[in-house]
C-alpha cells in the first residue's frame, strides 16, 4: 500500500537551466530554492523524499505573458523563432501553465 505524500512542492523550471551555453543561468526560482542553483528538481526530489514530500516541475518553455508581448513589438520575429524551437510549435499559454500547475497539486 503506498502512503500518500504529506506535501507536494512544485517548481516552474526553466529550459535553460539544462543548457550549457554561456548567459543562459539558472535563473528560475534561485532566490527562491537553493537546490534549484545547484542541479534542479531532481535533487530537490532525492533531498525531499525522506520526509514524504512530493516535487515535481513545469517546464513550460516559452510562455505568451504580457513581458513577451512587450518583447514582440522591439523584436517582432521572435515569436517564429522560439516556435521552431518549440516542440509544440507555438508558445504557450499562461493559463496553461496555471492549470498544469494546479492538476499537479
Amino acid at each position: 500500500m503506498s502512503v500518500p505524500p504529506l506535501a507536494s512542492y512544485t517548481l516552474l523550471n526553466d529550459l535553460w537551466q539544462s543548457t550549457s551555453e554561456p548567459r543562459k543561468g539558472k535563473c528560475t526560482n534561485a532566490r527562491f530554492d537553493p537546490y534549484q542553483m545547484a542541479s534542479g528538481p531532481e535533487l530537490a526530489a532525492v533531498e525531499y523524499a525522506s520526509h514524504n514530500i512530493r516535487v515535481n516541475a513545469i517546464a513550460p518553455g516559452s510562455t505568451l505573458t504580457s513581458m513577451m508581448e512587450q518583447w514582440k513589438t522591439v523584436h517582432p520575429q521572435i515569436e517564429e523563432r522560439l516556435n521552431r524551437v518549440t516542440p509544440l510549435g507555438r508558445m504557450a499559454s499562461p493559463l496553461e501553465v496555471a492549470q498544469a500547475a494546479l492538476w499537479l497539486c
